[in-house]
């Protein structure tokens, strides 16, 4: 096991809650498919400490996100939703 620092379960838990939030004030609803994929991910890292980076699609929005979740304590989860062309 490493000695460097974590990032606190807490400060995890809001960080989570406020990119849950800031999704749904988007329009992006819970039953959408792709915000599943992302609390699935913000769940894993908060329960079990485990860092995640990866692209999240919301086909629905024509948006692909990129999500960042560090352990760091220095840094915070990073979540940018750019507009995003699916074929079809």
């Amino acid at each position: 096991m490493s000695n460097r620092p974590i990032k606190p379960y807490i400060e995890r838990v809001e960080e989570s809650v406020y990119l849950l939030k800031q999704v749904q004030g988007l329009g992006i609803k819970p039953s959408h498919t792709g915000y599943s994929i992302l609390k699935e991910h913000l769940d894993e890292w908060v329960k079990e400490d485990k860092e995640w980076s990866g692209d999240i699609d919301f086909p629905m929005h024509y948006r692909r996100g990129k999500l960042t979740l560090s352990m760091s304590p220095n840094t915070v989860a990073k979540f940018h939703l750019k507009h995003f062309e699916f074929s079809q």
